[in-house]
């Protein structure tokens, strides 16, 4: 694994509010922030040829990308945590008595639920061969597979949108409890990861998939859609790509609960 490096405050005491866009991006090449590359939209891989001809565009690199993701949810970690030990202390009960088998039953169910509830809708990827007998078989890529090119898209994302900025002058104090409930994108990657990490724990005691993606934390392995998800809605920059948002009023510790629930038992309940 790549090592990790620490971007946060890089550009302390850089008035990025004066700069130029031009002299912002050049600043950022400099610092191993943004890197030239090519991108390729899934509607064009089967015509596209490697390597790409067309001129490279300036975008967030992947170890950047990395360390901003990983900042983020360390920063709101109760965010997960909290509704992630909920879920467990439900299932736990639920599943109270029953032998390993009925366990795995239930457990699957939440799995396919869950999944459904993060798993993106506009794309899907098959795999399709011959047996022995000529016979095409067809196979759906898996879901953790599939949910390893989405967290992909959400770093990209995230490295792409207007929060960066305050993370990269050290601005901590930006990244408060409020921000988690006005910031579109932030919500999303908390909603998303709170899921995740309880598919990847049933996933770990039930086995319902081989895990090739995340089983070393952060590792970027092959992956077949890796670097050609199209990235999920982006949040729309302001005017200024430098003037960030209003913080909000306090949320109440309730509010908080019920929101980062609120997905989680809800087909279950129906």
């Amino acid at each position: 694994m790549a090592e990790l490096l620490d971007y946060f405050g890089c550009l302390k005491g850089h008035d990025l509010s004066s700069f130029s866009r031009e002299k912002v991006e050049k600043l950022l090449l400099a610092k191993g922030i943004l890197e030239p590359k090519h991108v390729v939209r899934l509607s064009q891989i089967e015509k596209q040829v490697f390597p790409p001809s067309s001129v490279p565009i300036l975008k967030p690199g992947n170890n950047f990308a990395n360390n901003f993701y990983v900042f983020l949810l360390q920063h709101y970690e109760n965010g997960v945590l909290d509704p992630f030990y909920a879920f467990f202390y439900q299932f736990n009960d639920e599943i109270y008595g029953m032998d390993m088998q009925q366990q795995k039953t239930v457990a699957l169910e939440h799995f396919k639920t869950i999944s459904g509830e993060i798993l993106t809708k506009a794309i899907s990827f098959i795999w399709t061969e011959k047996n022995p007998l000529g016979i095409d078989t067809v196979s759906n890529m898996g879901k953790l597979q599939m949910l390893h090119g989405q967290q992909l898209a959400l770093k990209s994302n995230l490295a792409d949108s207007t929060l960066k900025y305050p993370y990269l002058q050290g601005d901590d104090s930006y990244f408060n409890q409020e921000l988690l409930f006005e910031n579109d994108l932030i919500k999303q990657i908390i909603h998303f990861e709170t899921h995740l990490k309880i598919l990847l724990a049933l996933n770990e005691k039930y086995h319902f998939e081989v895990d090739t993606c995340f089983s070393t934390n952060l590792e970027e392995k092959d992956n077949p859609i890796r670097d050609v998800v199209e990235a999920a809605p982006k949040d729309v920059a302001p005017t200024n790509p430098f003037k960030l948002p209003k913080k909000s009023t306090k949320i109440t510790d309730k509010e908080a609960m019920d929101y980062l629930l609120k997905t989680i038992f809800d087909k279950k309940k129906k």
